[in-house]
């Protein structure tokens, strides 16, 4: 058996996953009040989730301190079934063991009056609400005493070329101010820096004509940063008491990461190649995103929310991988350098349409029901489990309630499972040679689905009034 070199290391990275943050895709709303509205909140922004939903709405806050701290878990259900051309199962179906993931929110602000007219100054930071963290099986490429493996990676991790772990984290911390400079007018905007925390694996194959699971090595991403900054601009327009509508803009935001990238050859490379240094930074621009928003109250106790959120994820065309002093080698020849590695990637944007309403009890209760439904914002040929996020509908709904200065929040989201059958996939294996494309391995029977649930809390503690 021929072992191969690593003579393309572009390719060799080729098929490095596409990252499942905010668009791995958004999964449900940020916001306990916020979700419960089916992520219908541009238009109300009346908490101080208002930061990231619409800057603007922030002057609705009552004057003196407030604050904002909630959590939401996400559970998203995967599974992916690999089919072979002849459309017949390949290997185990294999689910997402990634466990539940946490999604925080916290701010505080202050309210006061500036030239007679409500102004707020608020700090806070969050998350997309997005899940971060896949697991799929791990290949074992341990053998036997008769030479065969234990437990062949082609059946129990035949989804190793796409992902085999991801574990992602961003956060949003800023400053944000609004102003009321007309009764019917309200101006906001967010200041933010981004931290980013990016850590994948998955394997590769050095001969897919071979189509020899030992051939595979490993390659490992752990990349963070902090910096660079974006925003967030908001207007909310209230031209009747019990009618207003509101809209936020956030500019695609560039995030560059450094680290770490680690390939570990198989058993039977590592003898004839080796590739020396593991230093990278990793590129990707984040989408442009769109907030029209309205909040209607027909009653005094009854609120009715719309929204439509637009994603420009076609920002996201491609991940670019810059190399810093790694080098591959075959045998006793010269070290080669590896260039700057771009990875084309083809999504595109999507569109999320949202709805709530909320009804208002004397006594303090408030109960609160909604819809979202998103897009899908890549084609089917492309889709992936590192990109496990199909067109699909949530139902959302939760209740708060008062006690004291403060207001206590619950609510959840439910999207059911949703299937999705590819059977012309563009999704191959990365391999080690320009001239010998690795064979498809997105075929198969993708099911995704899943719940949030999110705790929060509120309050004010304004100004004691004048007796």
């Amino acid at each position: 058996m021929t072992t191969l070199p690593l003579r393309s290391a572009a390719l060799l990275l080729s098929a490095l996953p596409s990252l499942a943050f905010g668009s791995g895709l958004t999964f449900g709303e940020n916001g306990a009040k916020a979700l419960s509205l089916g992520g219908a909140f541009a238009g109300q922004a009346d908490d101080l989730s208002a930061i990231q939903h619409n800057p603007a709405g922030l002057t609705q806050q009552k004057k003196g301190f407030s604050f904002l701290l909630d959590a939401s878990l996400m559970n998203q259900e995967v599974t992916f079934q690999k089919r072979n051309s002849a459309d017949a199962a390949e290997g185990n179906a294999v689910s997402n063991s990634g466990g539940l993931f946490a999604v925080p929110f916290a701010a505080v602000g202050y309210g006061l009056e500036v030239a007679g007219r409500p102004f707020t100054v608020a700090l806070g930071a969050y998350g997309p609400p997005a899940v971060g963290r896949y697991a799929f099986p791990e290949p074992n490429y341990a053998l036997n005493e008769s030479g065969r493996f234990v437990e062949n990676p082609a059946k129990f991790a035949p989804q190793r070329y796409a992902l085999v772990k991801n574990d992602t984290l961003l956060a949003f911390p800023g400053v944000s101010v609004a102003w009321q400079p007309h009764r019917a007018v309200s101006v906001g905007a967010s200041l933010q820096t981004v931290y980013s925390s990016l850590k994948f694996e998955q394997y590769l194959t050095a001969a897919p004509e071979l189509n020899d699971p030992k051939l595979d090595a490993k390659v490992g991403v752990n990349m963070s940063s902090f910096g660079g900054v974006t925003g967030i601009l908001g207007v909310l327009v209230k031209p009747v008491e019990t009618f207003q509508v509101g809209a936020s803009f956030r500019p695609p935001v560039p995030v560059t990461a450094n680290g770490t990238l680690d390939i570990t050859l198989g058993d039977l490379i590592k003898d004839t190649a080796k590739v020396n240094g593991n230093k990278a930074s990793l590129s990707l621009t984040l989408p442009m995103e769109v907030r029209v928003g309205t909040h209607w109250k027909p009653l005094p106790q009854l609120g009715v929310n719309v929204d439509v959120v637009y994603e420009g994820w076609q920002s996201f065309a491609r991940l670019d991988i810059q190399p810093s002093g790694i080098t591959q080698q075959l045998g006793s020849a010269e070290p080669e350098p590896l260039g700057t590695i771009r990875i084309p990637k083809n999504w595109r944007s999507s569109l999320s349409a949202r709805a709530g309403v909320a009804y208002g009890f004397d006594f303090g209760l408030q109960l609160r029901a909604g819809a979202l439904f998103e897009q899908q914002a890549m084609a089917d040929k492309d889709f992936n489990i590192d990109f496990p996020n199909p067109q699909r509908f949530f139902v959302t709904g939760g209740a708060s309630y008062p006690v004291g200065p403060v207001e206590l929040v619950l609510s959840g989201a439910y999207t059911p499972t949703q299937t999705l059958v590819v059977t012309d996939s563009a999704v191959r294996q990365v391999t080690n040679k320009a001239d010998v494309p690795g064979n498809v391995v997105g075929n198969g029977v993708y099911t995704s689905g899943g719940w949030i649930a999110s705790l929060g809390i509120r309050g004010n503690f304004g100004p004691t009034p004048a007796n």
